[in-house]
């Protein structure tokens, strides 16, 4: 997607291949393209979108459930609204950006390895 190259050449919209449903003992579901949603997001008619973008490399961590320490990789992840403008063009908005020292809050990604 052209949008996100420009918005970083850094940047990957996370696919459904990339996480780990089986999280924590529950295995989670997840929809086919889990890192892109379109909708009207500002009401003016026009096709906007969202995508969850990962910056970089994963890094490899555990996390501990119950006594099992369990392997994953933690990344860098941003959400980013593209909004259309009536002229063709696309606003860039971040939403919501989380860095690898961002310990276990509630949007960290577990990535298959």
């Amino acid at each position: 997607m052209k949008l996100v190259a420009n918005f970083s050449s850094n940047a990957k919209i996370i696919k459904k291949a990339d996480i780990d449903t089986f999280c924590g003992g529950v295995d989670y579901p997840i929809v086919d393209n889990p890192g892109v949603v379109k909708a009207d997001f500002n009401g003016d008619k026009l096709k906007d979108f969202a995508v969850l973008l990962q910056f970089g490399e994963a890094v490899e961590a555990t996390h501990k459930f119950g006594t099992e320490e369990v392997p994953y990789k933690k990344v860098k992840v941003a959400l980013v609204a593209f909004i259309a403008g009536r002229n063709g063009k696309f606003k860039a908005v971040t939403l919501m950006e989380k860095h690898l020292n961002d310990a276990n809050y509630p949007l960290n990604l577990y990535i298959k390895k």
